[in-house]
């Protein structure tokens, strides 16, 4: 009978090859921590469910499907498809690498095809060394699944941990087989075997878990950089468009002086356009404050160039508790999404529209769109190429959102065709509001 301890020891080193080559694959639903509570359960389930049927082969197959297939669609984005194709694949790796390694070390030391069910410290062995071998495999897999959207390659000096481990295996097993090694000393190898194949596991687990925060690291340094020069630039805005304004007064005062001292209609006719043509342009954005102004006049205009009707009501609510910068990540990745999605579209209208509900501001921006935008579950997909390298925009709504104790919400009209997001904001690390 197969002993607890070491069944689910081996379950264990199941579930961390599985959240490896999940989340090399997939996106996480949750934390690291949520993730491995979580396949502490299922795994832990698996282990149970196996010595409860004793090892049974036929039982065994379908439990791993299951609780791969119930670890990854639990904890991370993937289609129910994809999750029965990938718990198949994983399957089939480690029973061939495990039919493979026994009979490779058969062949190399003589030994008959079935010692290892004799003998508990040489099924250990056989153990460690399979899972070894199925997950280096599956973790190269993965990463070259991963670097084809741009990630990256392995550092070659990373594989020379589990291959000096595999070698201190063959080298335990040749031990083990030796008719002087006593019952204890080859108990003391095992352990050391599982010890090591821990060790290996978790070294990977841990260098994938470092690149991911160093990716993230960047990737949050770059957004930064980009907020920054985008708040330089909107403050060269608000700079030029003061000038601008205050030519565009001195100008209508001297035409009206020059209106005074002609006679003719015509001049007269054509000072009266200019001067309209002016107070337009002077008629912009006066909420109280200035980065949302200057933000609205650009969007105006280059809502303008790009042949959209663009609307905007924020006399109830100038959102003045907002820092810039925030503002900037906030309204710029929400306005930018609008215009894109409109200048698709055959009515290419946006509207910008600002509230207050007791304690938090309201920010409603609707948008003509004519095809439903990509979801996952409740989540927006990027319809853009190289979604990798997308989809950052409302990533960082939400981390802004966060920061005022705020949430947005979405919904499509397909009666009207439009796409709406509303966003509310509170004070700077005020409660969390929650959707219901």
């Amino acid at each position: 009978m197969l002993n607890p301890i070491l069944s689910l020891i081996v379950y264990l080193a199941e579930m961390l090859i599985s959240y490896t080559f999940f989340s090399n694959v997939a996106e996480r639903r949750f934390n690291i921590r949520k993730c491995i509570v979580i396949g502490l359960l299922v795994f832990g389930a698996g282990s149970a469910f196996n010595l409860i049927w004793g090892n049974n082969t036929a039982v065994n197959t379908m439990t791993t499907i299951v609780i791969n297939g119930c670890f990854a669609f639990m904890c991370f984005r993937l289609r129910a498809s994809l999750v029965l194709f990938y718990s198949f694949i994983l399957l089939v790796i480690s029973a061939a690498l495990e039919f493979i390694t026994i009979s490779s070390i058969s062949a190399l030391f003589g030994s008959k095809f079935q010692d290892y069910n004799t003998n508990s410290a040489l099924l250990v062995l056989e153990g460690s060394i399979s899972k070894s071998f199925y997950f280096c495999t599956v973790f190269i897999l993965s990463r070259m699944s991963h670097t084809k959207k741009g990630t990256g390659t392995l550092p070659f000096s990373l594989f020379l941990y589990p291959l000096s481990v595999i070698i201190c295996f063959l080298i335990f097993w040749n031990i083990c087989t030796m008719l002087e090694t006593s019952y204890r000393a080859q108990n003391l190898v095992a352990v050391a075997s599982i010890v090591l194949l821990l060790s290996t596991v978790l070294l990977f687990v841990t260098y994938q878990h470092q690149v991911e925060k160093d990716r993230y690291i960047m990737r949050m340094q770059s957004e930064l950089a980009h907020l920054e020069t985008e708040r330089t630039y909107y403050n060269i805005l608000e700079q030029q468009n003061e000038d601008l304004m205050a030519y565009a007064h001195d100008a209508k005062n001297h035409l009206q002086a020059i209106r005074g001292l002609s006679n003719d209609p015509q001049i007269n006719n054509y000072i009266s356009t200019l001067s309209k043509r002016l107070s337009d342009y002077s008629r912009n954005s006066h909420s109280g404050n200035k980065m949302l102004d200057v933000m609205i006049h650009k969007f105006s205009v280059e809502s303008e160039l790009r042949g959209i009707k663009f609307e905007y009501d924020i006399k109830l609510c100038n959102l003045k508790q907002v820092d810039d910068i925030d503002l900037v990540a906030l309204l710029g990745n929400l306005l930018d999404n609008a215009l894109e999605a409109a200048e698709s579209s055959k009515e290419k209208t946006v509207s910008l529209a600002t509230a207050k509900r007791n304690n938090y501001s309201v920010l409603v921006i609707s948008n003509s769109c004519d095809v439903p935008p990509k979801t996952y579950g409740t989540h927006l997909v990027t319809s853009k190429a190289n979604p990798k390298h997308h989809g950052y925009g409302l990533k960082n709504v939400e981390k802004t959102l966060r920061k005022y104790g705020g949430d947005f919400e979405w919904e499509y009209d397909s009666s009207h065709n439009s796409f709406i997001v509303t966003a509310m904001l509170g004070k700077p690390n005020c409660p969390q509001v929650h959707r219901t």
